[in-house]
């Protein structure tokens, strides 16, 4: 009798899950041809269900899936990248997977030039637009006006390695590897922090890396706030050694580029500047002040060779109020801020002002650049999207991650000198967790431990591989980075999203993955009664969107800097100052220069 009655609750429930199903698609095919469609957004850390809810909706709605993962729109590490598969791909039109090539430069500013059009020709069409992915800056550059200028900006390029024929391990790689790009080019046309082993092709590129939320820090909007960020004494030796000297930048079409440094510096001793013996500080802004014209003058690529004190000394003469909000470590951001005032005419400081003063700006920006949106944001219990993010680690080495990272590798990481795992792809969570190993072993010992982690039974490997070890290691620090992602992920959706009172939000609606076997009743069918809700101009009945959060930096500068001398640390941002100001360390660093001060002045000591 009991296991009747479970039966009969059972599917009672079934039943009513599948007729509201049932229901809201009738509505939904009702509503979607008399109302124009809003632009959906799908937010949430890496694991929660995006990809499966983004392609739920544009079936039931007559959609197409705009990406917005900043790994995904390279091509190649599918498995990696955590990318739509093709079965899941010809559910519903994709755009923006796979559009450059791992040698390419691929920055925010491309995205949204290639995104803006596609939503808008959507928009025109009556089709409902689902962007959903994991990097939160690509989504913020499509709903707010947030960027400066319009077109993209001047990009590095990669160098590939002299290749000496007379080794033929090396010429038949390179002719491998022209034959891989060659039949990637075909199938194009058909179908549209672990340390590096020092001398080797990836030894400067991890080193500092922070962990898969480097590019969201890097390519964010101009106006995103800092974080905090200290150089240590020797590196400030250095910086002021580096002033002193003349910088020069070696310049194919026009010989020796010389930066004037040493030369102003030298007046300034001599006493032509008026400058006091020792003033270091006075040096540099001499320095600075004859570099100006020619750092404006220098490409990027140019610039970026070029210490970071440096441009940021040339950044204050040009435009004191970046130059107050941005580190002086931070050269990306400095660069930019030049590039801009090169191609604008302007100071960045002026640009955003302009922006931020537009009816609908806010601190973080100009206005929403849509006024019908809805957004979801997929969450999930950390615990439990801990456990799922491991498994789903586990179940991309059974997949082929082994053998896609080796021909990655293969194909764009030995060809090249420069090899910068701060940049693009191979930034990539998933990829430069392995890069200890792949440059250590080859493919003779990928099969080997393939085929022993595949062997069961009896006839299973007693002995491990050589390598195997390095190998678990390298996936449990790959297990480790993506767990603190998807926390990184969390943070920047409070931060930048809902924690932010002066910034017009769309409603958000917050949706529970915790339990995929209720995904029914607690994701898709409550996000589409959303949408239908929308369509109809009414609010819905099942879910309110989540309330602005309280912002502990509300009513703070956090546009200025900060220098503590007694920690040698400059900090950007009143809310960071005051962090640092009742921190551990600074108070241990100024009882022990108190401590210092009193031994100098006792007699006895």
């Amino acid at each position: 009798m009991l296991l009747l009655s479970g039966f009969v609750r059972r599917f009672r429930v079934e039943f009513a899950v599948e007729f509201r199903r049932i229901f809201h698609e009738k509505i939904a095919t009702m509503a979607s041809g008399s109302r124009v469609k809003p632009v959906v957004v799908i937010l949430g850390s890496t694991g929660t269900g995006k990809t499966k809810l983004s392609i739920e909706l544009a079936r039931r709605f007559d959609g197409e899936i705009i990406s917005a993962d900043s790994m995904q729109v390279y091509r190649g590490l599918d498995i990696v990248t955590a990318k739509a598969t093709r079965e899941e791909q010809s559910q519903a039109p994709h755009h923006l997977l796979d559009v450059a090539t791992p040698d390419q430069a691929f920055t925010v500013i491309h995205f949204r030039e290639q995104a803006l059009p596609i939503i808008d020709r959507m928009l025109n069409e009556n089709r409902l637009p689902v962007v959903v992915g994991g990097t939160n800056y690509y989504i913020e550059s499509l709903l707010w006006q947030v960027l400066i200028g319009s077109g993209i900006r001047e990009e590095r390029g990669r160098r590939r390695r002299v290749v000496n024929q007379s080794d033929p391990k090396r010429a038949k790689f390179a002719i491998n590897n022209k034959d891989e790009k060659d039949d990637d080019d075909v199938d194009d046309r058909n179908q549209q922090q672990q340390d590096v082993p020092a001398g080797s092709s990836l030894s400067r590129c991890v080193q500092g890396h922070d962990d898969g939320d480097n590019e969201a820090a890097r390519e964010a909007a101009a106006d995103a706030n800092e974080s905090e960020s200290g150089t240590t004494a020797a590196e400030a030796n250095d910086e002021r050694e580096t002033t002193r000297k003349k910088v020069r930048v070696l310049d194919k079409s026009e010989g020796e580029l010389t930066v004037a440094g040493e030369e102003a510096a030298e007046a300034g001793r001599s006493g032509v500047g008026k400058f006091e013996e020792g003033n270091e500080e006075d040096f540099a802004a001499a320095a600075a002040s004859a570099d100006v014209d020619k750092v404006l003058l220098m490409t990027t690529e140019q610039m970026e060779q070029l210490e970071s004190s440096l441009l940021h000394r040339v950044l204050r003469q040009v435009d004191p109020v970046t130059a107050d909000r941005l580190h002086p470590n931070n050269k990306r951001k400095i660069v930019r801020a030049l590039e801009v005032l090169r191609h604008d005419k302007k100071p960045l400081s002026r640009l955003l002002d302009e922006q931020r003063s537009q009816e609908g700006g806010s601190n973080l920006g100009g206005p929403l650049r849509y006024r019908n949106v809805v957004i979801f944001w997929l969450r999930c219990e950390q615990e439990t999207l801990n456990a799922r993010l491991d498994a789903r680690v586990d179940s991309m080495v059974a997949q082929g991650l082994l053998e896609e990272i080796r021909r990655f590798y293969e194909q764009y990481v030995e060809p090249f000198e420069d090899n910068d795992f701060h940049r693009g792809i191979l930034q990539s969570i998933g990829f430069k967790e392995f890069a200890t190993y792949l440059s250590q072993y080859g493919r003779d010992q990928d099969r080997l431990i393939t085929e022993f982690m595949q062997s069961t039974g009896p006839n299973q490997r007693t002995d491990p591989p050589e390598g195997l070890a390095l190998l678990h290691k390298c996936l449990d620090n790959l297990k480790l980075v993506t767990r603190r992602y998807s926390k990184k992920q969390i943070k920047w959706i409070n931060h930048r999203f809902l924690s932010n009172s002066q910034r017009e939000v769309p409603p958000m609606y917050a949706l529970d993955t915790t339990d995929v076997s209720r995904w029914e009743e607690l994701v898709s069918c409550p996000a589409q009664e959303i949408i239908e809700a929308t369509l109809a101009g009414r609010s819905p009945t099942t879910q309110q969107p989540l309330p602005k959060q309280a912002n502990p930096r509300e009513g703070l500068n956090e546009e200025t800097s900060f220098h503590c001398d007694i920690c040698r640390r400059t900090i950007v941002g009143e809310y960071q100052w005051r962090l640092h100001m009742r921190s551990n360390k600074h108070k241990r660093s100024l009882h022990g220069h108190h401590k210092k001060a009193a031994g100098r002045l006792d007699p006895a000591k």
